[in-house]
Parts: structure tokens; C-alpha cells; sequence
């Protein structure tokens, strides 16, 4: 093996190179774990790792993708094999890193999207929690001179979408906390409010919580006539403004549950017994409708939560058929959301969901009876 030669004779430099981008390039086409751990035992010294990492980061930067798979995410990927192998220290691909990002600057004419490639490789480090949310910081200081900047806010602003993609802002602005990360750290004072703005980055400004805004709901819900939404919906646009601008699916259904539970009868004294309030509902209604804004992966998410809160309740008699007709006839739901819900397999989403459907049978067949006459 080529690896082996490289150590076994010292060879130079160039000699050394190109074995590291070899054995790179044969695990982006076989994405085989154990094949490149035993390639890397063989092939190299521990003191030759931050220089691997380095000339692999290098390599993918304008790499492009194979057979679907993006060569950062890759090598994300196997950083993560190697440390967890005690192949790869921790500090070890910090240095690696750092001697590229200490040119990274340099680079941005050349490659325009150095900072989302390196959010790329970056961002899944933190997600697996292989390394800490202080590595962010580590490898921002090798940016600018160690310096504020905007170049140190765009490479942290990559990695955080990224991360936040992954995980959900909710969580991804736990972990920015948890790490005791500040943006003071990455940008100049002056800069910080516009950039979080422009960026959407607003869930790492402290902002409430999802299991907050759902008791804010609540009480707004349980205070103001089915007709009055004005002050929830001033509470949800409060809300959207401090995180990211957009409901995420955590968001989604913590609405859905409080607007459904706001108008179930008896749901406090006898919950597998309590049924549903055809005045209050398509009035709280429109709160949905705003939200879901006829987007099937929301509605998706609102109907996972009605099938969770009927599960939780026990399956009241026929009250999954009554809401699900509601939410129909007051537009909230399209026919793609109900049959997108229907026909998920995602195991995730299983837990009551037989007798869910079980449940609304008689629904189903009238949804699609009225969506031929509309078609006719």
C-alpha cells in the first residue's frame, strides 16, 4: 500500500501529499469506515494527522459532489470515525483546521463559498458532540488573527446553520449557550444586532423557549373569548421575531396541541372522555391557518401533534374525525396534508398512529369523495 511506503522510506513531502489525498478520495467513493481506519493505522504516524487534516480540508473545498454525497459532510464523517478510533486527537484536528483557516481569508476570491463549505465540515463536529461547542471558538480564533470580524461572523454563522438545521434552532441555541458563547467573541460590538438580524440567528440571543411559549399560549388562550386571537397572535409574532423568523416543527405543533386543547370540553376533568367545541374551534382555527400558511410539511407536523395529544387522551371517541373536518373545512389542513400524514412510514411518528387512522376511516373516505366531486 502506497501509505506504507510513504512511512517505511520518509519519502518527501509531495510523496506524503498525495497519499493523504488518495486515501481522502477512496473513502469518498467507498464511504468505508473500516477500510479507511486500517489504511490510516497503516499508513501514518500520529504526528503526521494535523497535516492530513489540513490537506483534506483543503481537498474538498471545491470538491463536488458524488453520487449524492457531499465530500465536506464526508469528511466531517470521518473525522469523526478517526477520533472515536483514537486516530485522530482532538487538538490534532484543531491544528489541522486552524493552518487552513488561518488562509481562509485569502481564499474568498477564488472560493466565494469558503465559509458555507467550512460550515459544512464544522457543523456536524458539533452536532454528533464528538467535539464541544467550544471548538467553534477554538477554530474562530485562527480567523482575523484572532480578531472580531466579519470574516470570524460569517464562518461562525455557517456552522450554525448548519447545526441548527440538524438539530433545531431551540437546540442549537441551548448548545451556543452551554458552551458560554457570546458573539462579542466573533464580531465587533457594533455589528452584532444587524448581523444576528440579517442572518436569522436570533435563537442565540437567549430567546424563549419553545416550552415557554407554549404555557404563554396557553394562558392567552384560556383568558380571551375563541374570537379574540389578537393578543396570541401578538405573543407567536413576538416569538417568531426574537428566534428565527419562522415557526420550526417543535413551534408547530407546541401551537397546535394548545389550540386544539383550548377547545376541548371536559379535557381537564374527564380527558378520555371530553369532545370538541364546533364553535370555538374554527374560531382559534384561523391561528393555524396563519402559521401552516398552506405548507404541507407544516401541516404534516400539525397533524402529528393532534395525533399525539388524541393518543395522550386515550382516543376519544370520534373526536380525531371531528377535528380533522374541521381544520378541513376551515382550510387550515389541505387534502396533501391529511394524505401526506396518512401515508408517513417515519418511525418517529408510529405511537397511536394505527388506531389514529383506525379512527378516522369514515373521514378519509369522505375527503376523497369530495375531492373527485371538486375535480368533476
Amino acid at each position: 500500500m502506497e501509505g506504507q511506503q510513504v512511512r517505511k522510506h520518509g519519502n518527501t513531502g509531495e510523496r506524503i501529499k498525495n497519499c493523504i489525498i488518495n486515501i481522502l478520495n477512496e473513502y469518498l467513493n467507498s464511504c468505508d469506515d473500516k477500510e479507511v481506519e486500517l489504511t490510516v493505522r497503516e499508513s501514518f504516524n500520529s504526528d503526521v494527522m494535523p497535516k492530513c487534516v489540513e490537506e483534506w480540508v483543503n481537498h474538498v473545498m471545491e470538491t463536488t459532489s458524488k453520487n449524492g454525497k457531499n465530500p465536506r459532510q464526508m469528511l466531517a464523517k470521518l473525522l469523526i470515525t478517526l477520533v472515536n478510533k483514537n486516530l485522530l486527537q482532538r487538538t490534532q484536528c484543531l491544528s489541522g483546521l486552524g493552518s487552513f483557516l488561518q488562509m481562509a481569508t485569502d481564499l474568498t476570491c477564488d472560493i466565494p463559498k469558503i465559509w458555507d463549505y467550512l460550515g459544512e465540515i464544522v457543523g456536524p463536529l458539533l452536532q454528533d458532540a464528538v467535539f464541544p461547542m467550544e471548538f467553534l471558538e477554538y477554530t474562530a480564533n485562527y480567523i482575523s488573527s484572532g480578531k472580531p470580524s466579519q470574516d470570524v461572523g460569517l464562518y461562525v454563522e455557517a456552522v450554525l446553520k448548519v447545526l441548527s438545521a440538524a438539530v433545531g434552532s431551540e437546540q442549537a441555541g441551548e448548545m451556543w449557550k452551554e458552551g458560554q458563547l457570546t458573539w462579542d467573541k466573533f464580531l465587533p460590538s457594533v455589528d452584532i444586532n444587524s448581523f444576528v438580524k440579517d442572518h436569522k440567528l436570533q435563537f442565540t440571543m437567549n430567546a424563549v423557549k419553545s416550552e415557554d411559549i407554549g404555557d404563554i399560549l396557553k394562558h392567552h388562550l384560556q383568558d380571551s373569548k375563541p374570537n379574540d386571537n389578537k393578543r396570541i397572535m401578538d405573543a407567536i409574532n413576538d416569538y417568531l421575531k426574537d428566534t428565527t423568523g419562522e415557526p420550526d416543527n417543535i413551534f408547530i405543533r407546541t401551537l397546535t396541541t394548545a389550540v386544539a386543547e383550548s377547545t376541548l370540553k371536559g379535557i381537564a376533568d374527564q380527558p378520555n372522555n371530553c369532545t370538541l367545541d364546533l364553535v370555538a374551534m374554527p374560531e382559534r382555527a384561523v391561528i393555524l391557518k396563519r402559521i401552516l400558511d398552506a405548507k404541507i410539511d407544516r401541516e404534516t407536523q400539525a397533524l402529528y401533534a393532534l395525533q399525539a395529544l388524541i393518543h395522550k387522551l386515550e382516543h376519544p371517541n370520534k373526536l380525531l374525525h371531528q377535528i380533522f373536518e374541521c381544520l378541513y373545512q376551515s382550510d387550515v389542513i389541505s387534502y396533501e396534508g391529511f394524505e401526506q400524514w396518512e401515508k408517513s412510514k417515519d418511525p418517529a411518528e408510529q405511537e397511536g398512529k394505527g388506531v389514529a387512522i383506525k379512527s378516522t376511516t369514515q373521514f378519509f373516505i369522505w375527503l376523497r369523495e369530495a375531492d373527485l366531486d371538486e375535480e368533476t
